[in-house]
């Protein structure tokens, strides 16, 4: 069980300008906290594998506007873990995510 990767299935539909369905949804401090916590733990499966000490990146990490972040998700149709409670959109499954940060250079 030390690395099984449970994928989210968020009730969002990741949708381009043209209403069509997308494989990357953008997460930043503003988004819904569902993005947020999938984020965060795709953060914690990378550390895991990577056997890092800290996790990478936090859905608490909204309220520290001195780390700006730049987040994505990369979705998928959720089709075969639909529920009533999703209808009457399909929902998106969640397959990765990566994150991305300004971070001044200090010698």
């Amino acid at each position: 069980m030390d690395y099984k990767i449970e994928l989210p299935v968020i009730p969002l539909v990741a949708m381009d300008l043209m209403g069509q369905p997308q494989g990357m949804i953008e997460v930043n401090e503003s988004s819904p906290p569902v993005l947020l916590e999938c984020l965060e733990q795709f953060a914690g499966y990378f550390q895991r594998e990577e056997r890092y000490d800290q996790i990478q990146f936090s859905a608490g990490e909204t309220n520290n506007p001195s780390t700006p972040f730049r987040g994505f998700l990369f979705a998928e149709s959720g089709l075969n873990h639909m529920k009533d409670e999703h209808l009457p959109y399909t929902p998106s499954l969640i397959i990765g995510g990566g994150c991305f940060r300004y971070r001044p250079y200090k010698n």
